[in-house]
Order: C-alpha cells, then sequence, then structure tokens
C-alpha cells in the first residue's frame, strides 16, 4: 500500500512539473479559447511533393473537419523524431497541415522530408506565416475548428496517442452563420 501511494505522489508531481512546462513554453501562442480567428493564409507548396509541381495552396477552413497546423524547422531534431506521428492523425475528421518554417533553401526542407520519409504535402511559410502563428520554437502546432477559430495548441514533442487525443479532445465551435 505505501509503494502505491509513493507511486501515486510520483504521478501527481511528474504530472505537475509537465503541465507547468507545456504552460511556460505555450505562454506566447496564440489563446486558444476559441475567441481568435486565423484568417485564410496562401502558402507555397513545395514543388517536388505537390502534383501541380510547386505553386500556391490556400488554407482556409474545412466546413467538415478541424484543422491541425503542424509548423517545423528543418534542423530541429524533435520536428525529426516527431513529424510521422502525424501518420495517426485521421485526417476523415481533422485536416493535417504541415507547415516549413525557418528553412534555408527548399532543398534543406526536401532534404528533410526525404530523410523522415514523410509522404504528406508540405507548405513553405514565411517570417510573416510564423509571425501570425506566434512561432516561437519547434514543432509548434494548432488545431483550428471549421471556423478557423483556435481551440488548442501546443509547442514540443507529442506522441502519436498525444496528437490524437488533442484532436480528438479538440470541441469544435458551431459553424458561423451566413450573414
Amino acid at each position: 500500500m505505501k509503494m502505491l501511494g509513493e507511486f501515486a505522489l510520483y504521478a501527481l508531481v511528474l504530472s505537475s512539473a509537465m503541465f507547468l512546462v507545456s504552460s511556460w513554453q505555450t505562454r506566447d501562442m496564440l489563446d486558444n479559447s476559441g475567441d481568435i480567428r486565423v484568417a485564410p493564409i496562401t502558402l507555397l507548396s513545395l514543388p517536388s511533393l505537390t502534383p501541380l509541381q510547386g505553386g500556391q495552396t490556400l488554407l482556409a477552413p474545412d466546413p467538415q473537419r478541424n484543422t491541425l497546423v503542424y509548423f517545423f524547422a528543418p534542423w530541429c531534431s524533435v520536428c525529426r523524431a516527431s513529424i510521422n506521428n502525424l501518420d495517426g492523425i485521421d485526417e476523415e475528421f481533422t485536416r493535417v497541415a504541415v507547415v516549413a518554417l525557418d528553412y534555408e533553401s527548399t532543398q534543406s526542407v526536401h532534404d528533410f522530408v526525404d530523410d523522415v520519409g514523410l509522404t504528406r504535402p508540405v507548405l513553405l511559410g514565411n517570417n510573416e506565416i510564423k509571425a501570425i502563428f506566434r512561432i516561437k520554437g519547434y514543432p509548434s502546432y494548432y488545431i483550428l475548428d471549421r471556423d478557423f477559430r483556435v481551440i488548442s495548441r501546443d509547442m514540443g514533442y507529442t506522441s502519436e496517442l498525444g496528437l490524437r487525443a488533442r484532436a480528438w479532445r479538440a470541441k469544435p465551435h458551431p459553424p458561423s452563420k451566413p450573414n
């Protein structure tokens, strides 16, 4: 019984420490109360991974599902370890957008994508996108509801199970009524 009590105490201390670290890491990110709506964004597509050989992609609300926007940098070792965890997201319910930031060249993004075996399309962000989303570290991600309101956010390594749980837990607001 004493061992069970010690385990519970350690689990409580560890959970509290993880919560405090996460709160500190995300303190400058966009608020996730659902009050902030992100405008649609046009981004360049990484050329060899799209049928159009580059071009622009409009990242806009999807009336049927939430959108998980995952920001990474090619030099980020945590991104390298976690980006394939996106494969666990059920895209029937949550669309996934992968956005590269802080890259030296598109070749460095290609090299990263090839190294990790990423098969999803990658969008090329810029400093304006980084500022809009208040990205201060990698990987960072947001879950946006069907109206592109921020309903979840986090930074750092997340397991496949953690990403799935966040996507499942994100409760979208009802769609906006047309004016």
